[in-house]
């Protein structure tokens, strides 16, 4: 479970250059303290915060082992699909739009559990915030 609390490189998938959104905010944050490899996924975009934008997670090169996942419900199925495909051991869906709004979701999150199950990927969430790391002096 080192991945999700020392990754040794770290995918954003819905990272966007947007101004007071989620993936530019998770891309911001990742930057002021963390040392390793940062991916921001979205292909949109050829770049973010001056970072070089992948269009999929399975377009990384380089060490990647957790992936941020920031994207809407109905693309999360995908995106674990490619974590997969590219060897990610642990994804953070900080997604919302599952069980919490009916069968409908429920079914989706179930879907997603599937995937990651086959996969052998670890989840954190969906709907979830991630956490802080606070045990490092600043």
């Amino acid at each position: 479970m080192n991945f999700f609390f020392e990754p040794k490189g770290i995918a954003v998938v819905g990272a966007t250059p947007e101004p007071y959104t989620g993936g530019r905010f998770l891309v911001s944050n990742l930057t002021l303290g963390y040392n390793g490899p940062i991916y921001p996924v979205n292909p949109k975009y050829n770049e973010v915060l001056g970072l070089k934008c992948y269009p999929r997670v399975s377009d990384i090169e380089g060490p990647l082992d957790l992936a941020l996942i920031f994207v809407p419900a109905q693309a999360v199925p995908q995106v674990l699909e490619d974590c997969i495909t590219k060897g990610v051991c642990g994804a953070i869906v900080e997604s919302s739009g599952f069980a919490e709004v009916g069968p409908k979701g429920k079914a989706l999150q179930d879907q997603c559990l599937d995937i990651a199950r086959k996969g052998r990927l670890r989840i954190w969430g969906p709907n979830c915030m991630g956490f802080i790391d606070t045990s490092r002096e600043s």
